[in-house]
């Protein structure tokens, strides 16, 4: 992101995504952008992308600010150096932490969790996630994760280990983490 029109355009992306899924005329007036925009979700997104903007900037207390004001009023922990694309969908806002990257087109339902993994005193890297995801209710990717594009993650799944393209999980299983029931089309 490099100047204020491309986080316009970012911003944008995020309310028309949003506008799609409500199945709305895809002209917005005034009235109509200030309701979407005043949607949890949105909001969120719309702090963190300031928040991010301002950090690519090394101007680390602006983004600790606008960090702070989307954690105080959406309840969404969103770090600035995380890094999420266009057009995310992110249906409820509170409990969502994020400290990884995102690709474009994700639905992110809430109380979702995406970070780095610390074991023996130190950070793993960052989780990756790729385009067009899904991550159910309650979804935790933790560590050194990779997640690849059109993967959908169900409600309550624990992911620890890197999943293939194309792939859906089912509900956690104590003991395995999560089962594959099926990729690209086939059940596993």
């Amino acid at each position: 992101m490099t100047n204020w029109k491309a986080l316009r355009l970012l911003v944008r992306s995020d309310m028309d995504r949003l506008n799609e899924m409500l199945d709305q005329p895809p002209k917005m007036n005034f009235f109509r952008k200030l309701s979407l925009l005043s949607s949890p979700g949105v909001l969120a997104l719309y702090f963190y992308r300031v928040s991010h903007f301002h950090f690519m900037r090394d101007r680390y207390t602006l983004a600790r600010f606008f960090y702070r004001l989307n954690l105080f009023i959406t309840g969404a922990d969103i770090h600035p150096r995380s890094q999420i694309g266009a057009s995310c969908l992110l249906v409820h806002s509170i409990g969502f932490i994020c400290d990884g990257q995102i690709g474009r087109n994700a639905t992110i339902f809430g109380h979702c969790i995406v970070q780095p993994d610390f074991k023996d005193n130190t950070w793993s890297t960052a989780p990756i996630i790729g385009d067009n995801c899904t991550l159910g209710l309650q979804t935790s990717v933790l560590g050194a994760v990779s997640i690849a594009s059109n993967v959908t993650l169900a409600p309550f799944t624990l992911a620890r280990e890197s999943i293939r393209e194309e792939s859906v999980t089912a509900a956690p299983n104590q003991n395995d983490g999560f089962k594959l029931v099926k990729v690209r089309g086939v059940k596993a």
